[in-house]
């Protein structure tokens, strides 16, 4: 992997990750969140986040996957940093999702933004892995508490 390591999920169907919500760090209230940047793994198996989802809002109805669609990832180069920008969305939890296909979800690190403040995570060990039994955690991803 390109500088670092990254955490997954087991193959699930529709893996999702979430910042927020009582098993993830909770943002503690509403954010008009604008932007998320995802960074992808830079050795094999890349595609993997390809047709991922970025969902923001304030339900945990379908553990937070069903709230606003902000934005679809078509696909993130090896390695590479990408900022998915968006009108604001009032939410308090950030899901990422790849719906409809039994997959690994891989992320490297994921920052999360409202305006122009950076939301940070300072308890990595709540972060909510979608369907994983186990979750492989190797790099702290930057997520959830205005800095």
């Amino acid at each position: 992997m390109s500088g670092g390591s990254c955490s997954h999920t087991h193959a699930d169907r529709d893996p999702w990750w979430r910042v927020g919500g009582k098993l993830g760090v909770d943002l503690g209230e509403i954010y008009g969140v604008t932007r998320v940047s995802i960074t992808n793994r830079g050795d094999a198996v890349p595609e993997r986040i390809n047709g991922g989802q970025i969902r923001i809002g304030n339900s945990l109805e379908n553990n937070g996957n069903n709230n606003e669609l902000a934005e679809a990832v078509v696909s993130i180069t090896p390695g590479e940093t990408k900022t998915f920008q968006f009108k604001p969305i009032n939410g308090r939890y950030v899901n990422i999702i790849i719906p409809r296909r039994k997959e690994y979800l891989t992320l490297c690190e994921v920052l999360v933004f409202a305006g122009n403040d950076k939301l940070t995570e300072k308890q990595p060990k709540s972060q909510t892995w979608g369907f994983a039994r186990d979750w492989y955690y190797q790099r702290t991803p930057v997520l959830a508490e205005i800095r």
